[in-house]
């Protein structure tokens, strides 16, 4: 870890940043780690909820959002709307939709995790839904035209990602 604070202790460094008073457009944080017993602290600073609280592990947000979390920030909500699925089902307290929706985000980050770590398999993905971000940089590769066209036949046929978005005329 690089960042300097303790795990477990991001807590801590959000009360600082309370405290001081120094940061006046401070509105929340995005956190990216698996412990939800800190995750559950941070919300509280400054008193319940007063803070945005976004989520950045997709494998557990369900159970974020039982703690605190607000939305999720991740890279799968930009072509698969299983993480918003999640959301909104918590939202109308339909905890079997939720757990489905939790699932298919797990087979959705499984799938894609199975490729070797110098695949920027999601970068591929985005494209796959319509979201054109350009090639990968190296070291990493993008997937071959077969390995594409294998992974895209897989995850729509599964319900996986979200399809593109289809053109509409504009009109002036």
């Amino acid at each position: 870890d690089t960042t300097g604070v303790l795990p477990g202790q991001i807590h801590k460094l959000v009360e600082l940043v309370e405290q001081s008073g120094e940061i006046p457009t401070f509105m929340g944080i995005k956190f990216t780690d698996y412990n939800l017993f800190d995750f559950q602290l941070c919300t509280q600073v400054g008193g319940n909820r007063k803070y945005n609280m976004l989520y950045g592990r997709d494998e557990s947000f369900t159970a974020a959002l039982r703690v605190g979390a607000d939305a999720p920030v991740s890279s799968t909500v930009q072509y698969s709307r299983t993480l918003r699925d999640v959301l909104a089902a918590v939202r109308r307290g339909d905890d079997r939709a939720a757990q489905a929706a939790q699932l298919k985000n797990a087979q959705l980050c499984s799938t894609f995790g199975a490729y070797d770590g110098d695949v920027n398999v999601q970068k591929d993905i985005m494209s796959m839904t319509g979201l054109e971000v350009g090639p990968s940089r190296l070291p990493k590769r993008d997937l071959t035209t077969s390995e594409f066209a294998d992974l895209k036949k897989e995850l729509t046929s599964q319900g996986l990602i979200d399809a593109p978005p289809q053109e509409q005329e504009v009109k002036i």
